[in-house]
């Protein structure tokens, strides 16, 4: 029986960076939201606080990222897929991956996704300040340089790749202008880098992708719970707003700013069913409703609230318990093995702004970490 893979997304947001202090003041991190989350109902869980009041800098202490290391593999977890921001040259919150890779003491598979949206203010309604632009240019010398920059990555021992192929997470591929030609051109680079070429995979975060974006792709990443929640399957049992800015995401940037403005002033909290969203990634695993050939990964999620980002206007599913949480991730990670998945990820290790992570709170400490552990060596 061919052993799946655990990847659990990794977010470096707990250190600050010029660009945070300057848009949100000096300091920030995402700390600073996840202490400040109020509760919105009656039993509403918020603020969440990591046990023993661990706000850890990851730029600040450099124990953290071995003690993160050491505890994921511990309960079974056996890589990390960092998220990685360029934009046209310019690299943020860099410093978790780079510290990463100079410690060879870290004794883990990783690989990088790549979040290629632009950085505004859109989690308090305003879509007009920008904090940093992605532009995406179509530039061989910007190319070459950020390949330049993602190979030393590629080329140590650690990092995921399949078939001798770096594997490379793309968040929003319908982003990148000219992206066929991108793809190709670090398609040659890496082969001339002694590689066998590069394994991409886009994230599908919404019904579809555009077929002729999808063709590109080596995988596929169901990222849950939006590529539920944006589905003609969840369709229905959503306010009109998104449903809307579901349907017009390929309009220009500018274009979706003002609905997520207009939904900022008029719109509340939403609540949704998370049995009914694990109900729906259970039934619809490895499979999607277009034609493809390239691979399916799917994705397990702890949970999902981001009050802290969005306050009132937060998206909110029903919290799942640790027991909850292990009858899901059992089923699905049945499913993975089933269908010879070479992973399964988890959103996420440590996305504590939006309820997502695997890291041990003050209320159930290493509960979610324990359900991960006991499904795994039934396996074994």
């Amino acid at each position: 029986m061919k052993k799946t893979k655990i990847l659990a997304i990794y977010y470096p947001q707990f250190h600050s960076i010029p660009e945070n202090d300057l848009a949100w003041g000096k300091g920030f991190t995402d700390w600073v939201n996840v202490k400040k989350a109020s509760p919105l109902f009656e039993k509403h869980y918020q603020p969440r606080i990591p046990l023993n009041c661990n706000y850890y800098d990851l730029a600040l202490d450099n124990n953290i990222l071995p003690q993160q290391v050491d505890l994921a593999t511990q309960y079974g977890i056996d890589g990390f897929c960092f998220y990685h921001y360029w934009f046209d040259g310019k690299l943020l919150l860099n410093t978790p991956i780079e510290n990463f890779l100079h410690n060879k003491n870290l004794n883990m598979s990783f690989c990088l996704s790549w979040a290629n949206e632009t950085w505004s203010k859109r989690w308090i309604g305003d879509t007009k300040t920008v904090i940093q632009l992605q532009e995406h240019t179509p530039d061989n010398r910007i190319w070459i340089k950020h390949f330049n920059y993602l190979i030393k990555f590629f080329s140590d021992n650690r990092y995921i790749k399949i078939d001798n192929k770096p594997v490379f997470i793309i968040y929003q591929p319908i982003l990148i202008r000219e992206l066929n030609k991108l793809l190709d051109f670090w398609q040659d680079l890496a082969i001339k880098n002694g590689f066998n070429g590069m394994y991409y995979i886009f994230t599908k975060r919404h019904d579809y992708l555009p077929s002729n974006i999808l063709s590109l792709s080596n995988g596929i990443l169901k990222f849950q719970p939006q590529e539920i929640y944006n589905s003609n399957l969840f369709k229905g049992k959503k306010p009109i707003f998104n449903i809307l800015s579901n349907r017009l995401r390929f309009l220009p940037e500018r274009i979706i700013d003002y609905i997520y403005q207009f939904r900022y002033k008029f719109e509340t909290f939403k609540r949704y069913d998370s049995n009914l969203i694990w109900e729906y990634i259970l039934k619809d695993a490895y499979s999607i409703n277009q034609p493809f050939q390239g691979d399916i990964y799917e994705s397990a999620y702890v949970n999902w609230d981001n009050t802290p980002r969005y306050g009132k206007n937060a998206t909110i599913f029903s919290h799942v318990e640790p027991m909850e949480f292990e009858t899901y991730f059992h089923e699905l990670y049945k499913k993975a093995i089933e269908n010879e998945s070479e992973f399964l990820f988890i959103n996420a290790w440590n996305e504590w702004a939006e309820g997502a992570y695997l890291e041990p709170d003050e209320k159930y400490e290493f509960k979610y970490l324990n359900s991960i552990k006991r499904v795994l060596e039934h396996y074994k």
